[in-house]
């Protein structure tokens, strides 16, 4: 269950990382 929650944390993160930076 911690693995799914990873692959779903991780990718989410990294999109709210590439979000911030663009605007």
């Amino acid at each position: 269950m911690k693995t799914m929650q990873l692959k779903i944390i991780l990718p989410l993160l990294a999109l709210c990382l590439f979000a911030g930076r663009a605007g």
